[in-house]
């Protein structure tokens, strides 16, 4: 069984997208998304554009974690296996270890 995509967006995309222009969400994606060795089909990116370009139209300016929810949703729909490991904001580590 593959592991399911987190909800939280991974650390390094959300570093990587804050510190980018805030509608360049693109270059950071394809950097992580190539860091992570995930296996994108060009012909899947014209769907990601439309999904993601909803988003430009919303009154607020989208946050990494918008970003990352229309992203999440496009990688299940395409079936992007879960890299083995993504790093967590560090909070995030602290409250999965006391749930354990």
């Amino acid at each position: 069984m593959t592991q399911e995509w987190p909800n939280t967006i991974p650390e390094d995309l959300r570093q990587a997208i804050e510190a980018a222009d805030q509608n360049a969400w693109r270059a950071p994606f394809r950097s992580w998304a190539k860091d992570h060795q995930l296996r994108l089909k060009l012909t899947w990116w014209a769907d990601l554009e439309r999904h993601m370009g909803g988003q430009d139209l919303w009154r607020w300016p989208p946050k990494p974690q918008d970003r990352w929810s229309g992203m999440k949703e496009w990688l299940e729909k395409h079936e992007v296996p879960t890299p083995a490991i993504l790093p967590v904001r560090p909070e995030l580590k602290d409250e999965l270890k006391n749930q354990g």
